[in-house]
C-alpha cells in the first residue's frame, strides 16, 4: 500500500468564511482613531468582498491578513500594537470557532484516505484558535499532527524531508500533496520537490505553477480524490 503525505494549510484553506480576518481588522481599527479605523474596515471589505474601490496600498496583498497588515501600516499603527491586535483576534477566533463552516466534502475526503495517509496541518498562525476551529469543523480527529507558528516557507524543505521519512524508507516526493492559498508559503517547495500542489487561488492572482488551481477547496476535491486513487505503488 502506498502511503500518502498531506501538508495542509489552515487559514484560507480548511474552513469557509472571513470571520478571523474581520476580527483582525476590527482589532486594528479599535487601536486607531475613528476615521483611520473606518478606512481599515472599508479597505478590508473592498479586498474581501469587492465592496468599493480597493485601496492601492493593498492591491498586491496575497490574502486578507496581509491586506489588513498593509492597511494598518498605511494608517501609521505601531507594529507592536498591530501584532497585539492580531494576537487578540486569534483569541476572538477561538471563542467564535463554532460559527465557521467546513469546506463541503473535506472531512469525507480525509476520512477516506486517513488509513493510508499522514495528514499534517501547517500554519504560521499561533496556537490560539487553531485546534478550536479544527474541532468545530470536524477535522481534528482526522489530522495526525498540527504545527503552529510553522515558519513557512523557510521551514518547508525540512518539513517535507520529515514527512518523507515518516512515510517510509522508499517514499517518493510524488506521494506528497500540499494544499494552500499562498503559492510561495504553502506550495512552492512541495512543487519543486516533485509533489502535487493544490492552489486555492481565491483572488485569481495566477501565482506559481500548481498541479491544480481553483478559487475554492471544494472545487479542487475531485482532483484530490483522483490523485489519491492513482498515486502509483513503488
Amino acid at each position: 500500500m502506498t502511503m500518502l503525505g498531506l501538508l495542509l494549510d489552515f487559514d484560507g484553506t480548511l474552513y469557509t468564511g472571513d470571520l478571523p480576518i474581520q476580527a483582525y481588522a476590527r482589532r486594528v481599527a479599535g487601536a486607531l482613531e475613528p476615521d483611520a479605523g473606518q478606512r481599515v474596515i472599508a479597505g478590508m471589505r473592498a479586498f474581501l468582498e469587492g465592496a468599493g474601490e480597493i485601496p492601492p496600498v493593498i492591491a498586491e496583498a496575497d490574502d486578507g491578513y496581509s491586506a489588513v497588515h498593509l492597511l494598518a501600516r498605511d494608517a501609521g499603527l505601531d507594529e507592536t500594537i498591530r501584532q497585539d491586535a492580531y494576537q487578540l483576534s486569534r483569541h476572538d477566533l477561538a471563542r467564535s470557532a463554532f460559527a465557521l463552516e467546513p469546506v463541503a466534502g473535506m472531512a469525507e475526503f480525509l476520512a477516506e484516505i486517513k488509513p493510508r495517509s499522514r495528514i499534517v496541518v501547517l500554519t504560521n498562525a499561533p496556537a490560539a484558535g487553531v485546534h478550536e476551529v479544527l474541532e468545530a469543523i470536524g477535522l481534528r480527529a482526522l489530522v495526525d499532527e498540527v504545527l503552529v507558528s510553522a515558519n513557512k516557507p523557510a521551514a518547508m524543505p525540512g518539513l517535507i524531508a520529515k514527512m518523507l521519512m515518516q512515510l517510509g524508507p522508499n517514499a517518493r516526493p510524488d506521494q506528497l500533496l500540499a494544499v494552500g492559498d499562498r503559492w510561495e508559503a504553502d506550495l512552492s517547495d512541495t512543487h519543486h520537490a516533485g509533489g502535487a500542489t493544490a492552489y486555492i487561488d481565491r483572488y485569481q492572482r495566477g501565482d506559481g505553477t500548481p498541479t491544480w488551481r481553483a478559487q475554492s477547496l471544494a472545487e479542487l476535491l475531485p482532483e484530490l480524490c483522483a490523485w489519491a486513487d492513482f498515486v502509483p505503488s513503488p
